[in-house]
C-alpha cells in the first residue's frame, strides 16, 4: 500500500534528492546544461549523489512510500526574489 506524507526533516528531503538524482540521471540519462536558470546541480551528501536545485531548501516536499520504500516524490514552490517559479525562469 503507498501512502503520501508531507517531508519535513533533511534526511527525508535528502533521501528524495537522491531518488531523482538515481532516476533521472542513473537511469533516464538525462543531460542538463549547467547554466540553467534553477540552477540545477549534483551535489555529493553523506556519500550519496543528489539533485538540487535553487527551490530544494525553499519547497514543500511529499514523498509517496510503498511500505518504507521511498517511490517518488513531488513538491510546491514558491516565487522566487523576482516573483518566477521555476518554469516562468527559463526563457520559451
Amino acid at each position: 500500500m503507498v501512502a503520501v506524507k508531507r517531508l519535513e526533516d533533511s534526511k527525508s528531503i535528502e533521501d528524495v534528492c537522491a531518488l531523482l538524482y538515481r532516476t533521472l540521471l542513473e537511469t533516464g540519462n538525462w543531460d542538463f546544461l549547467p547554466d540553467n536558470p534553477s540552477q540545477l546541480r549534483v551535489e555529493t551528501k553523506n556519500n550519496r549523489r543528489l539533485l538540487i536545485d535553487r527551490f530544494t531548501d525553499s519547497a514543500i516536499w511529499f514523498g509517496a512510500y510503498d511500505n518504507s520504500n521511498l517511490v517518488g516524490c513531488i513538491r510546491v514552490t514558491f516565487a522566487d526574489e523576482n516573483n518566477q517559479l521555476e518554469i516562468e525562469g527559463y526563457k520559451s
